[in-house]
Parts: structure tokens; sequence; C-alpha cells
């Protein structure tokens, strides 16, 4: 076989072949292997480090929901009262209307007298009546 001007027997060429892949496989089985890595204990730290925050978030979920159940029942209690005292406002002012509509104009003067007395306004007495003074009379008989 002739390679550029040279020419070379066919056994030299094998035997180059087999040298290089000697060499190929030399280098290949004298080259530095990496150990495996052990990734077990980074599992575990990780796993640990979740489950520390898992517990933590639970606990402070049970916190948070106590203390929001307490908020709850106070602002029913309040509630309750808050009805309580409306319906005993609406019931009295129902009473109020009732009595309204049943009154009755007076018919004579003591009648207006007692009502203004039962009023908190007290009459003064007879003559006593002028300027800045405040009397009351009626037309009535």
């Amino acid at each position: 076989m002739k390679i550029g001007l040279m020419d070379i027997d066919q056994k030299w060429i094998y035997l180059g072949s087999v040298i290089i892949i000697i060499l190929i496989i030399f280098a290949f089985l004298s080259w530095p292997k990496k150990q495996p890595v052990t990734t077990i204990p980074a599992i575990n730290a990780a796993q640990q480090t979740i489950e520390k925050q898992l517990n933590k978030q639970i606990t402070d979920k049970d916190t948070v929901i106590k203390s929001k159940e307490g908020v709850i029942k106070d602002l029913q209690n309040r509630l309750t009262l808050s009805d309580k005292k409306y319906k005993s406002i609406v019931d009295k002012f129902i009473v109020l209307q009732k009595e309204k509509e049943n009154v009755k104009t007076p018919i004579t003067v003591k009648e207006l007298r007692d009502r203004f007395v039962t009023a908190g306004f007290i009459p003064l007495p007879d003559g006593q009546c002028g300027s800045g003074t405040i009397c009351f009379s009626t037309s009535f008989k």
C-alpha cells in the first residue's frame, strides 16, 4: 500500500492500529474515576428540615385557629347581647306607639296642669306670671 510517497506494508498498518487501540484502552482504564456521591445524608437532612418546618406550621396554624375561635365566640356573645338589646328596644318602641295612640287630649284645665306637672313643668302660682317667666294658660274651662 502506498501512503503519500511511502510504500508501507500491510502488517505495519495493522500493528500501528493495534498499538493505537491498546493506548486508547490503557488511557481509558487508567483515567481517574469519580466516586459515586452518597446522597442519602443530604436527603435525610433535607427531609428533617422539611419535617421541622411542617410541624412548626401545623402548631402555628393550631394556635391561630384557637385564637380565632376565641374571637369568634366573643363576637357571637356580643351579637346575641346586641340582638337582645335591639329586641327590647323594638318592644319598648311598640309599647310606646300603642300608648301614643291611646293618649286623649285633656278636657279640663286641671287635666292639662296635671300633665304639665307630670312632665316636669311646675306652674307658677297665680298672679306671678309676667315678663321673663313662662306661664301657661288655657282657654279650657
